[in-house]
């Protein structure tokens, strides 16, 4: 199946992991959220690798799913309205 014609909870995926650099381009993607339950770390940091150039803000959200941590902050989802 074609992952670009799936959704997840009603959002319609864009890609996978495989091709991210090339849909954070082209969709001009300006944050990236990682679940820390879904990739590792070592992931993540491939991923951030890979992207270098690109004006694009990663987080990481916490396993409870109740904070963000970026590069320079942590956010509460408190803080962020929805």
């Amino acid at each position: 199946m074609d992952k670009r014609r799936e959704k997840i909870n009603g959002y319609k995926v864009l890609g996978s992991l495989d091709n991210i650099k090339k849909i954070i381009a082209d969709e001009k993607v300006e944050k990236v959220i990682f679940s820390s339950e879904d990739l590792s770390f070592d992931q993540m940091f491939v991923i951030v690798s890979e992207c270098q150039g690109l004006n694009v803000e990663f987080l990481v959200s916490g396993k409870e799913l109740d904070y963000l941590v970026g590069k320079s902050s942590i956010t509460m989802f408190d803080d962020i309205p929805f």
